[in-house]
This record gives C-alpha cells, sequence and structure tokens, in this order.
C-alpha cells in the first residue's frame, strides 16, 4: 500500500488471479530460503532475531496466495470430482498434479502459508508450505533491551502480517472456486434431471413392449427366447438400462461435486479463522511495538535507529528505480520487456520510514494516532502504516507511464502488467492500479 502522490481511479477493481503450475512439499520452507534459523530454538544459544532484510523478499512473496493458492490445477481425476461444465472438461486436460515433495526451478511465489485442519493439496492445488516453525516463531520471548525487541517487533510484524496477506487470499481464492463450483452444482443437478426424465420415458417404453409381447402368440418351445423373437424390445430393454447407467452416474457425479465445494467451504471458514486469529496477533505486536517505542522516543532514538536498520539494506539502483537487491534482476528485465513492447516504466520503490511518516502525517493526519494509530484505509489515499509498508524494504513499486500516473485499469501500462508482471514477481495491490509488489500488499 504505498500512499503516493498518484490519484486513485474511479473504476471498481477486481483481483486478478494468476494461474501457473507448482509443487508441494510439506517439509521444506520457501524457495530461496527464510533465513529465520534461530539459535533459540537451542536453549543454551541466545536468542538471534528475526530481520526482515533477510527474510521480507522470500516470505512476502511466498504468502502472497494470489499466486500461490490461484495456481490451482484441475482436482484429482475420478467420477466424484468430474464436472458437467465447459471448465472441468478444461481442467481435465491439464497436467497432472507434481508429485508431493518435488520442487521445480520455482519462486516462492509458489508457496502458501499453511492452513490449520485444510489439506490444500487434496483440494487440488499445489504449492510449497512455508516452514511452520516461521509462523511459531512469532510467540517466542522477546528480547528485553528496548533497541532491540523493536527491532524484533517490527521484523514480526513484517512476517505476520505476510501471513495474513496470504490467508485472505486463501479466503479469496476459496470462495471464488466454491462460487465457480455451485455453478457446476446446479448443471450437474439439471443433468439429473434430465437423466430422470430420460429413464422414466425409457422404462416406461420397455414395459409398454413386454405387455405387447406378452400378449402375441409364440410356439410354447420358443417361450424361454420370447425377447428374441421382439427386436423392438431388446432394443427398448438396451435403453432401458443405458439410460439407468447414465443416471446413475449423473446423481454420482453431483454428489461429488457438492461434496468438493462443501469441503471448499469448510475450508474458507478455516482459512477465515486462521487470519482473524493473525490479524490479533498483528494487533498485540503494535501494541508491545508502541510500548517499545515509547521508551525509544523519550530518548529522541526512534527515527535514527530506524534509518541505521534501513541503512543495512541491500539497496541497489536499476532503471532509475532504488530497489531491494533481491528484486533488482526482474524488475530490470521486466522494465526492458516494457519498453520493448512500447511502455515506458518509471516511478519510485524505495522510501525511508521518514519519508513514510510525512505521508501518513500528509494523508492520514497530524496527531501521534493519525501517523501510528490510523487504519491504512481511512487515510486517503489509503497509506500504509511506518515499518508496514514494503517500499521501506524496497520491494514495492509505484509506477508511471513516461510522465502519466497510472490510476485506471484501462491505462495500456496497467493492462501491460496485469498481462506480464506476475511473470517477473510483481503482484497489483486491487486498490492502486499503480503499485506492484512481491506480494500484492
Amino acid at each position: 500500500m504505498g500512499g503516493t502522490d498518484q490519484q486513485r481511479g474511479s473504476d471498481m477493481l477486481t483481483v486478478d488471479v494468476p494461474t501457473g503450475a507448482g509443487a508441494r512439499g510439506r517439509t521444506v520452507a520457501a524457495s530461496g530460503g527464510s533465513g529465520l534459523s534461530r539459535a533459540s530454538r537451542n536453549p543454551t544459544g541466545p536468542m538471534q532475531p528475526l530481520r526482515p532484510r533477510l527474510t521480507v523478499s522470500a516470505l512476502a512473496g511466498g504468502l502472497a496466495l494470489t499466486v500461490g493458492l490461484g495456481a490451482f490445477l484441475s482436482p484429482p481425476q475420478s467420477a466424484n470430482a468430474s464436472s458437467t461444465t465447459g471448465r472441468a472438461e478444461a481442467a481435465a486436460t491439464a497436467a497432472p498434479p507434481t508429485v508431493p515433495g518435488s520442487l521445480p526451478a520455482a519462486g516462492p511465489s509458489m508457496a502458501f502459508p499453511g492452513i490449520d485442519g485444510v489439506d490444500l493439496l487434496a483440494l487440488g492445488y499445489q504449492g510449497v508450505d512455508l516452514d511452520a516453525v516461521t509462523v511459531a516463531d512469532l510467540d517466542l520471548p522477546l528480547p528485553e533491551l528496548p533497541t532491540e525487541r523493536a527491532t524484533e517487533l517490527r521484523a514480526r510484524i513484517v512476517v505476520a502480517t505476510a501471513h495474513v496477506e496470504g490467508l485472505r487470499a486463501a479466503e479469496y481464492v476459496l470462495y471464488e472456486t466454491a462460487r465457480s463450483m455451485r455453478v457446476d452444482v446446479r448443471a450437474a443437478g439439471a443433468e439429473v434431471v434430465a437423466r430422470t426424465a430420460a429413464h422414466a420415458a425409457a422404462e416406461a417404453r420397455a414395459s409398454e413392449l413386454r405387455a405387447a409381447a406378452v400378449q402375441r402368440p409364440v410356439p410354447a418351445n420358443d417361450l424361454p427366447r420370447r425377447p428374441a423373437h421382439d427386436p423392438e424390445l431388446v432394443d427398448a430393454v438396451d435403453a432401458e438400462a443405458a439410460a439407468a447407467a447414465a443416471l446413475a452416474e449423473a446423481e454420482q457425479r453431483t454428489q461429488g461435486l457438492e461434496a468438493r465445494r462443501q469441503d471448499h467451504r469448510a475450508a474458507l471458514d478455516l482459512a477465515h479463522r486462521s487470519a482473524n486469529r493473525m490479524d490479533a496477533h498483528i494487533e498485540y505486536l503494535h501494541n508491545e511495538l508502541r510500548h517499545a517505542r515509547s521508551g525509544m522516543l523519550a530518548a529522541g532514538r526512534w527515527l535514527a535507529e530506524e534509518e541505521r536498520g534501513r541503512q543495512d539494506l541491500p539497496l541497489v539502483r536499476v532503471e532509475g528505480f532504488r530497489v531491494h537487491a533481491s528484486i533488482a534482476g526482474s524488475l530490470r528485465d521486466m522494465v526492458v520487456a516494457a519498453r520493448a513492447d512500447g511502455i515506458d516504466l518509471r516511478g519510485k520503490a524505495y522510501r525511508s520510514t521518514q519519508r513514510q511518516i510525512e505521508l501518513r502525517r500528509q494523508n492520514c493526519g497530524p496527531t501521534e494516532f493519525d501517523i501510528h494509530e490510523k487504519s491504512s484505509s481511512a487515510c486517503s489515499p489509503p497509506t500504509a502504516k511506518p515499518n508496514r509498508s514494503l517500499h521501506e524494504s524496497g520491494l514495492a513499486v509505484d509506477f508511471r507511464h513516461g510522465e502519466e500516473s497510472i490510476t485506471s485499469r484501462l491505462s495500456p501500462a496497467y493492462q501491460w502488467l496485469a498481462a506480464n508482471a506476475a511473470g517477473y514477481g510483481f503482484f497489483n495491490l486491487a486498490s492502486e492500479p499503480w503499485h506492484w509488489s512481491v506480494s500484492a500488499a
């Protein structure tokens, strides 16, 4: 969430869910490494703080389920899972899921956070489970020294925020999939109705011909072979059996589709609960950070510590953008590719915490509450709280098309980015057409 000088477009935005293929392994971390191996798991060693400058690229990208969960393939192929719609017929021709545990040469965008009680692979999704220990580390004891405590809290907020972003994206994908499945279920139900009518008609015709055959005289020695003397009856009996089989298949398919839809609804509920729990934990972390910050503010050290931490970021300048080194190559490739297609991508990326505070004061209000507490959506334009914007880590970019702001999805630059940016690891924040980052945040 940028809160830049660009204005928000008036047209409503929807979230585009890119698709792709990945592989899921239950015991591996996101590609690129989480960087969160901690001595605190060894009681004899000192606790080492989480460092967002080492982890945010992998985590923020990996936890963005708009890619990870959006990359679902066809459900496991079975009679119960097949669909009566064209979507399912197309899905049946898709590549089969990769064997669990195998990993292609893929980035962290194919990862997703685990959802307690949900087997995403069984639901037909693919991706890499992020290391569950990373999230468990959010509950470890905090350092006592205020500066170390604040550093640790800020890092945990980055991890928790990325995690909840992923869970919210999971909600979106599960909801949209369940809604799509409802259409499939209705179509299958209509097919059951049609098959029932066809079976009733075939059954009635066969009964009519049986009754007629009984009334016709047949030599006594041919009575056991009476149906063979009536080809029309034989055909009717065969049609009755075929209609019964088709009806049974349609009923089984409808039941299977409805069961899978209910599975998605149940997963949606669990994802929602998990996200709410993580939201509550984020509030706790922010409360703790406020307490730590108050002591540092009294000593006049808060901003100095913030800027010192940012100076450690591996920032580089590429194609006019100052960004985190981890995304420099992909950003350069994307800008060059866009230029070749006649799209002149310019803009800004990294900004300091001090600049983020200035934007909050400008867009949210002048008080301490406005700057540090007010929700992002209450600002105009929406502006992330200090220490919660990926711009502060050099992992988000606000694009312009030449000298023109990108304020609408109708912009040629937006259209190009929507079609191509995901392939370079950049995803759009739905409310801001100009804002692209490693996690759509």
